[in-house]
């Protein structure tokens, strides 16, 4: 994962965060935030809506890919 241009990784709305953040520890790499892809947030979360939902996973997205190139990571 080091030598492979990979800047983070990111947890799962619905599985268990915590083998992400493992992974994160292990590697170095930053784990990116959350992305909701199998269900929605509660109404008051980040992705009530599908619309929500793809602009909340597409700035989790941004950002990642913007530190990881401030990193040299890509």
């Amino acid at each position: 994962m080091r030598s492979g241009g990979i800047g983070g990784v990111f947890i799962e709305n619905l599985a268990d965060s915590r083998i992400i953040q493992q992974i994160a520890g292990e590697t170095g790499l930053s784990a990116g935030g959350t992305l909701f892809t199998g269900a929605l947030s509660d109404l008051d979360g980040p992705a009530p809506t599908s619309a929500a939902m793809i602009a909340h996973n597409a700035e989790q997205l941004l950002q990642s890919l913007r530190a990881a190139e401030e990193k040299g990571a890509c």
